[in-house]
């Protein structure tokens, strides 16, 4: 009886990014940009080639001397233009750009307080990373482009699976610590109150910070809501009603997402 060869071990979606996230806090500024663009024109040109047809057309537009597609700003502008990124993870990929371009294209010290490349930083999205505030600029660029990059990972996972769907950016928000719903319930109402007791006495970027917290909340507490039971469901709503009053009308600073 002949054996059935073994499939080969599908490639890890995340192997990269975890062995360079174990090496981004030891880095200084200068080459924690660097390394970030880096990766992250990497991870557009494989984004790209998961969504082309599987062809040598498509890899002489990605890859190789001379390719159209073949540099970190034309990918950028790709990626966005055919729906694979949206318009924040555009945005900050641009800023991530010119931060890069400020850093290697001077032989000259230069830091994240200089106002060019300040402004770049300041315009940064906090994204979706449930962390605490970034009080420097190093912390500001390390967290966004951590998460950032894990959305990047994502895309190019699910378009890997199942090629040429339509897909418009990936949003991640993390789950509830706690091995029961009675756990995860106690966890969200500590961290629910320290959120919204931060959001009250915060102000200017930390204010914007802490709106993308607390609308990740409510996206957080409503998915324990559908897993409370009639019983243990107005628990839940009552965390869900004090984040509703607390935002009030204020916008979520990471929507930028189209409605389908």
């Amino acid at each position: 009886m002949n054996e059935m060869p073994e499939s080969p071990p599908k490639p890890d979606p995340f192997g990269t990014y975890n062995e360079l996230n174990r090496t981004l806090r030891n880095l200084d500024e200068r080459a924690l940009v660097l390394t970030l663009a880096a990766f992250a024109e990497d991870t557009l040109g494989e984004l790209l080639m998961a969504f082309f047809m599987p062809s040598a057309a498509s890899r002489s537009l990605v890859n190789g001397f001379n390719a159209p597609l073949g540099n970190f700003s034309s990918r950028i502008k790709a990626t966005y233009a055919i729906g694979l990124i949206s318009k924040g993870q555009f945005n900050d990929l641009q800023h991530l750009r010119e931060i890069r371009n400020k850093f290697s294209h001077t032989w000259k010290p230069i830091s994240f307080t200089d106002p060019s490349v300040a402004g770049h930083i300041l315009g940064l999205r906090f994204g979706r990373s449930y962390q605490a505030y970034p009080d420097t600029p190093y912390r500001k660029v390390l967290g966004t482009f951590q998460y950032l990059l894990i959305e990047l990972r994502v895309a190019v996972a699910d378009l890997t699976t199942s090629p040429k769907a339509k897909f418009i950016g990936t949003a991640l928000s993390g789950g509830i610590v706690g091995d029961s719903f009675e756990e995860q319930l106690e966890r969200a109402t500590t961290d629910v109150t320290c959120d919204i007791a931060e959001h009250e006495s915060s102000e200017g970027q930390k204010k914007l910070f802490y709106d993308g917290v607390l609308w990740v909340w409510k996206v957080r507490l409503d998915r324990l809501y559908k897993e409370a039971g009639p019983e243990r469901e107005e628990k839940v709503h009552a965390l869900m009603r004090s984040v509703w009053k607390q935002l009030g009308d204020r916008p979520d600073p990471n929507d930028d997402f189209p409605e389908a």
